[in-house]
């Protein structure tokens, strides 16, 4: 599973829930402008904190897109297709690999506290799990040794229903914080950008 934006909580956890559809809202597609540009984060990597950019930018598909970078370079895993959803005042991001095939999306929400820093949070497993044993979503509990997870097979209407219902109280846990990083004001790109 790669290291991108989302995934990257999945992997500070040791754990994530997954699904076959993003979370979205009835009125289609959306995006949230406020997360374009570059940004920073620290995760622990091998008992030492280590810090990454991430760019999020609109693709011409109209699409958000990121990109990992480590060492100033892109990463090997390429880019990530990042889905925005606002459910009442809540707002969610799934990401998940553009390529065609079996797409499986990683769901998160999101917190601005000001205009260059917001936080990820993913689902508590514990409330998640309970939710699918009780029925109130579809899904089922994966075993892995390096990252168990839930799966989550509710249709886009069934998940939407879902997290506008308990999103805000599944998705609890703070994982990562990201900062914007400024450009510098002599016009010079902080990192190298695709082209």
């Amino acid at each position: 599973m790669t290291r991108i934006l989302v995934v990257l909580a999945c992997l500070q956890l040791a754990a994530c829930s997954m699904s076959k559809v993003p979370i979205t809202s009835t009125g289609g597609k959306q995006s949230d402008e406020r997360l374009l540009g570059l940004w920073q984060y620290t995760i622990e990597e091998a008992a030492e904190e280590k810090t990454e950019l991430v760019s999020i930018e609109k693709h011409r598909s109209g699409d958000l897109v990121s990109q990992v970078y480590e060492d100033g370079r892109p990463s090997e895993e390429g880019e990530m297709r990042v889905v925005v959803a606002r459910l009442g005042i809540e707002r969610y991001l799934s990401v998940t690999h553009p390529d065609p095939g079996e797409k499986i999306y990683v769901l998160t929400r999101y917190e601005f506290s000001d205009t260059d820093h917001f936080v990820l949070f993913a689902p508590d497993l514990d409330q998640l799990k309970a939710a699918t044993d009780s029925k109130l979503i579809g899904g089922k509990w994966v075993e892995d040794r390096h990252m168990s997870s839930i799966h989550l097979d509710a249709s886009a209407k069934e998940l939407r229903a879902f997290v506008n219902a308990h999103g805000k109280r599944i998705f609890s846990v703070k994982t990562l914080e990201f900062e914007r990083v400024k450009q510098p004001s002599d016009g010079a790109k902080a990192t190298p950008r695709r082209r």
